[in-house]
């Protein structure tokens, strides 16, 4: 199972974090876009299936800001940038796909 990391500030991210599946439109700030882009479109362009796009994992913060969508993009105002003080290290241990066990 391969593991999936995130390193966020606690400078710009209120606790608590809440892991939840997508909403009807959440939007996100990626690292590096400059502007924020709705989930959906992200999922897209990282071309996501449709029938996995319920399943990918966002974390929230106390705001209801996403600061993270699992394995896909963080929120740019979260991204530690190495020299802050505090971090939260968000881990995410993908589960196998369905069928995949055996191999």
């Amino acid at each position: 199972h391969p593991m999936i990391s995130e390193v966020v500030t606690t400078d710009t991210v209120p606790a608590p974090l809440v892991v939840r599946g997508r909403a009807a439109g959440d939007r996100v700030r990626p690292a590096g876009l400059g502007g924020s882009k709705k989930l959906q479109d992200l999922l897209v362009d990282r071309k996501v299936p449709r029938a996995e796009r319920d399943r990918v994992p966002v974390v929230a913060d106390a705001t209801g800001r996403i600061v993270w969508v699992v394995g896909h993009a963080a929120d740019a105002d979260a991204v530690a940038a190495g020299d802050e003080g505090d971090v939260i290290v968000l881990t995410f241990d993908q589960p196998a796909p369905p069928g995949s066990e055996g191999s």
